[in-house]
């Protein structure tokens, strides 16, 4: 086997991970899983946000947005899905796009790879179900050479590949979880071959090696196998296994908020039939600018239904196509006049207070407190059987009304209670999902900056 020569892929400047609170117990353990409301692109968002949050820098910077999304049903994969994130963000409409169809388990390196000469935002969120848990990462890079001190470098080192078939569902397993223990000496020949590769003469003063990868991978063997047989070195750092396309992902910003004693590690990755070993640089400075949100407060989904509300409107309706990015963006418009707030803009030509037709452009705030709050019992088909509803005083004085999500219940709820607006989806009508914004609970407690401890 003919070794490579890799040279530095990525340098990342901030990063944030999204867990979401709902958990799901399998046969072997408990693992999380989106709520009713949550998929892949509202996860998506929710780790980008904070991911620019950490960046402390204007959103018109970004050159380009790079989402892999995998999530399983009739809109598993759509285009349209990356630029509702670019949207929900508040992007400018002049960023590249790409959105990785399809996406594997190392899709998030590969896109790594690839922005080397711009400054991307990269963001790989799972929420496809069956073995995998839920989750997103968020990072951004920038290009080589303009590297600020806190930022963290990645350089590939070794790579492998065999066909593999992981995503499957026998004839006699489509109403529980396929056995995937065949793929137990499938990887374990990936990890032959990297080790084959005799890279250890590549790699720097590593002294940290972590994981994602499939349950198979014996990462203690792997690390004995590449830098011998220290009683000294520190013992694998093992991430949560079957977290998807988001693995690699996240478990470059658990190593950072978790960083080598020498600030040198390494980062064994694999799925999909590929396994990938990188080389990662993380100055001290780093950890400020990475972030990982984790409630501990954590319940069941609630029961999901096949099909959403009917709206108002069709989504293909002229009030969609004016009004959704505005929507998404929370972009109001203010009075020249007077003052008065219109949400969405397009809505009100003239001033319902003053009958001014001059309006000044405003982002609405997506922090606020509940000012007041019922509980609906006696919803429409399609709806959950309860859903609470907030009229929310956002910091502006705007006030707003949104649902939370259905897991909600109204004693979890009280005036006077700090919450956020932020994208869950509301309908699927026509193949098309319907994303708007909900009240969601803050929780200082989840979110972890820095040297806080990341759950794995």
């Amino acid at each position: 086997m003919t070794t490579r020569q890799y040279s530095p892929t990525a340098t990342i400047t901030a990063g944030a991970v999204y867990i979401p609170s709902c958990t799901q117990l399998t046969r072997k353990r408990q693992r999380r899983v989106c709520a009713a409301d949550e998929d892949a692109v509202t996860m998506a968002v929710e780790a980008g946000a904070r991911a620019l949050k950490c960046w402390n820098s204007n959103t018109s910077a970004v050159d380009a947005l790079v989402v892999a999304l995998h999530q399983s049903g009739a809109d598993a994969d759509s285009a349209v899905n990356a630029h509702v994130v670019r949207e929900a963000l508040g992007l400018p409409n002049t960023v590249r796009v790409v959105s990785m169809a399809g996406a594997d388990a190392l899709s998030g390196l590969a896109a790594l790879q690839a922005a080397h000469d711009s400054t991307t935002l990269v963001i790989a969120a799972e929420a496809a179900g069956g073995r995998y848990s839920a989750a997103a990462a968020a990072l951004i890079c920038v290009p080589t050479g303009s590297d600020p001190d806190h930022a963290i470098r990645v350089r590939e080192v070794a790579r492998a590949s065999e066909l593999t078939h992981e995503r499957w569902t026998g004839s006699d397993t489509s109403a529980k979880e396929p056995d995937f223990r065949f793929l137990k000496h499938r990887y374990h020949g990936l990890t032959a071959q990297i080790v084959s590769q005799d890279i250890g003469a590549n790699l720097g003063d590593v002294s940290q090696l972590y994981v994602s990868a499939p349950s198979t991978v014996d990462a203690r063997e792997l690390w004995t196998a590449l830098r011998g047989q220290d009683p000294t070195s520190a013992q694998p750092r093992i991430a949560d296994a079957d977290r998807g396309v988001s693995g690699p992902l996240t478990a470059i910003v658990d190593a950072v908020l978790h960083r080598p004693s020498n600030g040198c590690g390494l980062l064994y990755a694999a799925g999909s039939g590929q396994s990938v070993i990188v080389e990662l640089s993380v100055p001290a400075a780093a950890q400020r600018h990475f972030t990982w949100y984790e409630s501990a407060v954590v319940r069941a989904p609630a029961p999901s239904v096949s099909e959403g509300p009917q709206l108002s409107f069709p989504l293909e309706s002229p009030f969609f196509v004016r009004n959704w990015a505005s929507l998404l963006r929370l972009e109001a418009a203010s009075c020249e006049g007077c003052g008065y707030l219109a949400l969405p803009p397009s809505q009100r030509p003239i001033c319902p207070n003053c009958h001014a037709r001059r309006w000044i452009p405003q982002e609405l705030p997506r922090e606020g407190h509940v000012y007041a709050s019922m509980e609906n019992r006696f919803l429409p088909n399609g709806f959950p059987k309860t859903m609470v509803f907030v009229l929310g005083e956002l910091t502006n004085g705007f006030k707003y009304w949104a649902p939370m999500p259905a897991e909600t219940r109204r004693e979890d709820v009280a005036i006077g209670d700090p919450v956020r607006l932020g994208l869950r989806a509301f309908t699927q009508r026509d193949g098309i999902t319907a994303y708007g914004m909900k009240y969601l609970s803050s929780d200082p407690g989840a979110e972890r900056v820095g040297s806080a401890a990341a759950s794995t």
